[in-house]
């Protein structure tokens, strides 16, 4: 398994808010994000702090977390009787 650095943030698109105007994918030069087959926003394996994308969507779909911040943000979003108080 690779060595990941975890406390490295990265660009992480919801798809739940991701409306697919695209926005995202034409501001972004480094070419991290991509439309997927349903026509939404994704993001490819990455390392990235995206920020202009960030800026520039509609629905406030686009975060950057580390990792492990990414893990808990889902963990509180599919159990939120189980979120830390």
């Amino acid at each position: 398994m690779a060595d990941r650095n975890i406390d490295k943030k990265r660009t992480y698109v919801n798809t739940n808010l991701c409306i697919a105007c695209g926005c995202c994918v034409m501001v972004d030069e480094t070419k991290t994000f991509f439309m997927d087959d349903d026509g939404f926003a994704n993001t490819k394996e990455n390392d990235v702090e995206l920020v202009d994308a960030q800026i520039v969507c509609p629905t406030q779909a686009i975060f950057i977390k580390t990792l492990e911040e990414y893990r808990n943000h889902h963990k509180s979003i599919e159990n939120p009787d189980n979120e830390k108080k």
